[in-house]
């Protein structure tokens, strides 16, 4: 490593003594350092549990808007069923409208499991592909 870019409050070491000011005395100078600055939405840190949080949630038009971007996850089929790839976070059970990476159109899916998806549109689709979540649908009925 030659470069380290970690948050404000980014802590390391025993007892979280380390820091970004210390890292690169730490390293003997080996390691150079860029520290991002807080960011706060509605008094909240803007954070990857954040966004982790608004995604168990099923809140992802909220995990965009703090990324800045619509989430974005990569999927591979197996048999007729998708399955995220590894490092992804699908968001809560429900169901979404999400952007399809390739394909024009707009397609509803339900999300079944932590590890799975469904798609309801009928169309074929590829054995992987990448999806950007845009916003819950809210259903008349429970998912269960």
């Amino acid at each position: 490593m030659k470069h380290a870019v970690a948050g404000f409050d980014f802590h390391y070491g025993n007892k979280g003594v380390g820091h970004m000011d210390r890292l690169a005395a730490d390293s003997g100078y080996l390691i150079t350092t860029t520290s991002v600055s807080k960011l706060s939405r509605n008094g909240l840190k803007i954070s990857s549990s954040y966004i982790r949080s608004c995604l168990q949630q099923g809140e992802v038009d909220l995990a965009s808007a703090l990324l800045g971007r619509p989430y974005q996850v990569e999927l591979q089929r197996k048999g007729s069923t998708y399955w995220v790839k590894p490092y992804y976070t699908l968001p809560a059970l429900g169901e979404y409208e999400v952007n399809c990476q390739g394909d024009k159109g707009m397609h509803t899916v339900k999300v079944l499991s932590k590890e799975e998806v469904e798609w309801q549109s009928g169309k074929t689709l590829p054995k992987e592909l990448s999806i950007h979540w845009l916003k819950k649908i809210e259903a008349k009925e429970q998912i269960s």
